[in-house]
Protein backbone atom coordinates (compact mmCIF):
# COMPACT_ATOMS: atom_id res chain seq x y z
CA UNK A 1 0.00 0.00 0.00
CA UNK A 2 3.18 2.42 0.97
CA UNK A 3 4.21 1.80 -2.61
CA UNK A 4 0.73 1.98 -4.08
CA UNK A 5 0.28 5.93 -2.28
CA UNK A 6 4.12 6.83 -3.41
CA UNK A 7 2.87 5.70 -7.02
CA UNK A 8 -0.07 8.33 -7.03
CA UNK A 9 1.66 10.72 -5.64
CA UNK A 10 4.36 10.43 -8.50
CA UNK A 11 1.60 10.67 -11.21
CA UNK A 12 0.29 13.53 -9.20
CA UNK A 13 3.31 15.38 -9.76
CA UNK A 14 3.98 14.44 -13.46
CA UNK A 15 0.85 15.73 -14.19
CA UNK A 16 0.83 19.00 -12.49
CA UNK A 17 4.62 19.30 -13.59
CA UNK A 18 3.89 21.88 -16.46
CA UNK A 19 1.91 23.81 -14.72
CA UNK A 20 4.13 23.89 -11.72
CA UNK A 21 6.58 26.20 -13.90
CA UNK A 22 4.41 28.73 -14.43
CA UNK A 23 4.16 30.77 -10.80
CA UNK A 24 3.15 34.29 -12.38
CA UNK A 25 1.58 36.00 -14.75
CA UNK A 26 3.64 36.10 -18.13
CA UNK A 27 5.07 39.90 -18.06
CA UNK A 28 5.84 41.06 -21.90
CA UNK A 29 8.74 42.82 -22.61
CA UNK A 30 9.45 44.61 -26.24
CA UNK A 31 11.98 46.90 -27.89
CA UNK A 32 11.99 48.80 -30.79
CA UNK A 33 15.38 48.56 -32.35
CA UNK A 34 15.76 51.62 -34.64
CA UNK A 35 17.89 51.55 -37.56
CA UNK A 36 18.52 55.14 -39.24
CA UNK A 37 18.71 55.63 -42.53
CA UNK A 38 21.82 57.11 -43.67
CA UNK A 39 20.75 59.45 -45.58
CA UNK A 40 18.63 61.11 -43.36
CA UNK A 41 17.64 65.00 -43.46
CA UNK A 42 16.71 67.25 -40.43
CA UNK A 43 14.18 70.03 -41.47
CA UNK A 44 12.64 72.84 -40.16
CA UNK A 45 10.09 75.39 -41.49
CA UNK A 46 10.84 79.65 -39.05
CA UNK A 47 7.40 81.58 -40.04
CA UNK A 48 8.40 85.23 -40.12
CA UNK A 49 6.89 86.97 -37.57
CA UNK A 50 5.07 90.90 -37.54
CA UNK A 51 3.65 89.97 -40.98
CA UNK A 52 0.52 92.35 -41.21
CA UNK A 53 -2.91 92.26 -43.19
CA UNK A 54 -3.04 94.39 -46.14
CA UNK A 55 -0.40 94.85 -48.79
CA UNK A 56 2.52 92.29 -49.07
CA UNK A 57 4.78 93.46 -51.74
CA UNK A 58 6.49 90.98 -54.14
CA UNK A 59 9.71 89.26 -52.60
CA UNK A 60 9.01 89.94 -48.70
CA UNK A 61 10.00 86.57 -46.55
CA UNK A 62 6.90 84.47 -45.26
CA UNK A 63 9.15 81.91 -43.93
CA UNK A 64 12.46 80.40 -43.42
CA UNK A 65 13.60 77.13 -44.04
CA UNK A 66 16.49 75.19 -42.49
CA UNK A 67 17.56 71.61 -44.09
CA UNK A 68 20.72 69.26 -42.77
CA UNK A 69 21.41 66.48 -44.60
CA UNK A 70 24.42 65.16 -43.14
CA UNK A 71 26.81 65.22 -45.96
CA UNK A 72 27.73 68.05 -48.73
CA UNK A 73 25.94 67.75 -51.94
CA UNK A 74 25.27 70.34 -54.59
CA UNK A 75 21.06 70.14 -54.01
CA UNK A 76 18.13 69.18 -51.90
CA UNK A 77 14.93 69.02 -53.41
CA UNK A 78 11.37 70.77 -51.55
CA UNK A 79 8.07 69.78 -52.39
CA UNK A 80 4.89 71.41 -51.30
CA UNK A 81 2.47 69.19 -49.53
CA UNK A 82 -0.38 71.17 -49.20
CA UNK A 83 -2.52 74.24 -51.53
CA UNK A 84 -2.12 74.65 -55.19
CA UNK A 85 1.38 74.58 -57.05
CA UNK A 86 2.17 75.78 -60.22
CA UNK A 87 5.38 74.57 -62.21
CA UNK A 88 6.64 78.26 -62.42
CA UNK A 89 8.09 77.87 -58.55
CA UNK A 90 3.92 79.66 -57.71
CA UNK A 91 2.02 78.46 -54.94
CA UNK A 92 -0.78 79.75 -53.09
CA UNK A 93 -1.57 78.81 -49.83
CA UNK A 94 -5.43 78.97 -48.26
CA UNK A 95 -6.35 80.40 -45.30
CA UNK A 96 -7.48 78.32 -42.55
CA UNK A 97 -10.01 80.34 -41.41
CA UNK A 98 -11.48 81.15 -44.95
CA UNK A 99 -10.01 79.12 -48.16
CA UNK A 100 -10.99 81.94 -50.16
CA UNK A 101 -8.52 84.50 -48.63
CA UNK A 102 -5.00 83.33 -50.35
CA UNK A 103 -1.62 84.04 -49.89
CA UNK A 104 0.99 83.39 -53.19
CA UNK A 105 4.47 82.78 -52.28
CA UNK A 106 7.74 81.05 -53.97
CA UNK A 107 11.15 78.79 -53.08
CA UNK A 108 14.06 81.36 -52.75
CA UNK A 109 17.27 80.36 -53.20
CA UNK A 110 19.62 82.51 -51.69
CA UNK A 111 22.66 80.56 -52.41
CA UNK A 112 22.57 81.95 -55.99
CA UNK A 113 21.78 78.72 -57.58
CA UNK A 114 18.98 77.57 -59.47
CA UNK A 115 15.47 76.47 -58.43
CA UNK A 116 13.82 74.80 -60.68
CA UNK A 117 10.58 72.23 -61.09
CA UNK A 118 12.34 68.40 -61.05
CA UNK A 119 9.10 66.48 -60.24
CA UNK A 120 5.57 67.70 -61.10
CA UNK A 121 3.67 65.02 -59.56
CA UNK A 122 4.59 66.11 -56.34
CA UNK A 123 5.28 69.86 -56.83
CA UNK A 124 9.06 69.32 -56.28
CA UNK A 125 11.67 72.14 -56.73
CA UNK A 126 15.56 71.33 -56.72
CA UNK A 127 17.56 74.12 -55.17
CA UNK A 128 21.09 73.79 -55.92
CA UNK A 129 24.16 76.16 -54.85
CA UNK A 130 27.39 76.38 -56.66
CA UNK A 131 29.48 74.58 -54.26
CA UNK A 132 28.72 71.39 -52.27
CA UNK A 133 27.33 71.95 -48.51
CA UNK A 134 25.47 70.12 -45.94
CA UNK A 135 23.57 73.15 -44.06
CA UNK A 136 21.13 74.80 -46.29
CA UNK A 137 18.79 77.75 -46.03
CA UNK A 138 16.05 78.72 -47.91
CA UNK A 139 13.68 81.48 -48.01
CA UNK A 140 9.35 81.12 -48.62
CA UNK A 141 8.68 84.15 -49.65
CA UNK A 142 6.01 86.38 -51.51
CA UNK A 143 5.92 85.66 -55.39
CA UNK A 144 3.94 88.87 -56.19
CA UNK A 145 2.58 91.78 -54.90
CA UNK A 146 -0.57 90.95 -53.51
CA UNK A 147 -3.40 92.02 -50.84
CA UNK A 148 -3.88 89.86 -47.89
CA UNK A 149 -6.35 88.82 -45.53
CA UNK A 150 -5.43 88.63 -41.63
CA UNK A 151 -5.56 84.61 -40.73
CA UNK A 152 -3.31 81.72 -40.45
CA UNK A 153 -1.66 80.30 -43.47
CA UNK A 154 -0.44 76.95 -43.01
CA UNK A 155 3.26 75.97 -44.94
CA UNK A 156 4.07 72.43 -45.01
CA UNK A 157 7.04 71.28 -47.21
CA UNK A 158 9.18 68.24 -47.75
CA UNK A 159 12.65 68.33 -48.08
CA UNK A 160 14.96 65.19 -50.04
CA UNK A 161 18.13 64.58 -50.88
CA UNK A 162 18.87 64.78 -54.74
CA UNK A 163 21.85 64.41 -56.74
CA UNK A 164 22.25 64.97 -60.59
Amino acid sequence: MKYMKMAVIAMMALAFESQAEYLSVPTLATADIIISDPQSVSHTLVPERGLLAGQLNEGTPVAVGYVNIGHKEKSIVLAWTSGKSYRDNIHIIPSLENPKNTLTVSFFNPDAGQTFLVDNAINAFVLSAPEPKSDWRYVVRAARSQRVAAGTYQLAINAYLYTF
